[in-house]
């Protein structure tokens, strides 16, 4: 157990380390993900191999890392209109409806990146090469057939095909060189959740700049709580996330008690 837990704290490091960086670089996060798994290659392979629950560690990390992805995609799909209201001119605040294609587009992108660990792992990356070469093929004829009618929009549509294509080709890939079973079902309830919470905001959000602020941030508030109502959490996360709050409330009625 100890070699677990030594095996998470590195890959915590890792990752501060890595997201201190600006502008993030999602494939030098994945490669440094890599490295600290191969620093301790024995105890890895042996749990992705194990039937328990520790063997699940590299999909687990894959589920954290969209839960920020797409909670700061939706972040920015729910605010884009109310700063481009504030940041520019009347005739571009239009392109606010392209962000959350565009943006879901790029959580297919950074699902890609981590989805290369078996690649680096095993040292097999001409199959990236190739992934990445078909989606780039791809894109062009998308963009040729959807941009004339569909103008910035079919462009949005472009890179969100084509990026979801190369996630598919990277995750086949690397599946066949290192499988790993991610979770895949929870995947799916973070975008189903994320969708469901940006298409309620847009039905009902106000043409206000103010209440629509004020609306856009109470339902990103309620994008855990939707997750919630998913069954999303495993049981270990709600019992620490149920240590947090108590934690947090007791110290606040401390504080309260202060003079």
């Amino acid at each position: 157990m100890g070699e677990k837990i030594d095996v998470f704290l590195a890959l915590a490091r890792t990752g501060r380390q890595s997201l201190s960086l600006k502008p993030v670089d999602m494939g030098a996060l994945a490669r440094d993900v890599v490295d600290t798994l191969r620093h301790r290659e024995d105890l890895v392979r042996r749990e992705l191999n194990d039937g328990g629950r520790e063997s699940e560690l590299i999909a687990r990390l894959q589920v954290y890392f969209t839960f920020v992805l797409i909670t700061f995609t939706l972040a920015l799909s729910l605010l884009s209109r109310e700063l481009l209201k504030m940041l520019s001119p009347p005739e571009y605040w239009g392109a606010a409806r392209v962000v959350p294609i565009v943006g879901l587009g790029y959580v297919f992108m950074g699902l890609s990146h981590f989805f290369r660990v078996g690649l680096y792992y095993t040292k097999q990356t001409k199959y990236l090469g190739y992934a990445v070469g078909g989606s780039a093929l791809l894109n062009f004829p998308l963009n040729l057939a959807l941009i004339p009618p569909f103008e910035a929009m079919g462009a949005a549509l472009a890179t969100l095909v084509s990026f979801a294509v190369l996630a598919l080709a990277v995750l086949g890939a690397s599946h066949r060189v290192f499988p790993i079973r991610y979770q895949y079902v929870r995947l799916f309830k973070l975008v189903f959740a994320g969708t469901i919470v940006y298409g309620a905001a847009e039905f009902i959000r106000p043409e206000a700049l103010l209440p629509a602020v004020a609306i856009d941030l109470l339902f990103l508030a309620s994008f855990p709580g939707l997750l919630l109502a998913l069954a999303f959490y495993e049981e270990p996360e709600l019992k620490k996330m149920r240590e947090i709050a108590h934690a947090t409330t007791r110290r606040l009625g401390l504080n309260a008690r202060t003079p």
